[in-house]
C-alpha cells in the first residue's frame, strides 16, 4: 500500500481520536458541573429559606424583589398581564 495513504489513515484516526477525546472530557466534566450545583443549590436554597423565615430579611425587600420579578415575567403585582 502507499505509504502516504497509511499515513493519511493514520493522521485521520489521531484527528477523530483526540476529538472523541476532547467530547468524552466535556461530557463528563458538564455532568461533574451539574451535579455539583445541584447539591450546592439544594443548600443555598435552604439556607435563603431560613434566613427569609427568621426575618433576615425585611419584608418590603421581599415584595419588592417579588413585584420586580412579576413585572420581567410581564405580570403586574396583582396577578394580571400587562395591557389587560
Amino acid at each position: 500500500m502507499d505509504p502516504f495513504f497509511l499515513s493519511a489513515v493514520q493522521l485521520m484516526f489521531l484527528g477523530m481520536g483526540s476529538v472523541f477525546f476532547f467530547l468524552a472530557l466535556l461530557v463528563l466534566s458538564m455532568h461533574l458541573m451539574s451535579w455539583l450545583i445541584a447539591a450546592f443549590a439544594a443548600k443555598a436554597l435552604e439556607q435563603l429559606q431560613t434566613s427569609i423565615l427568621n426575618g433576615c430579611v425585611p419584608p418590603e425587600h421581599v415584595a419588592a424583589i417579588t413585584a420586580a420579578i412579576a413585572l420581567q415575567h410581564g405580570r403586574l403585582p396583582n396577578g394580571t398581564r400587562q395591557g389587560e
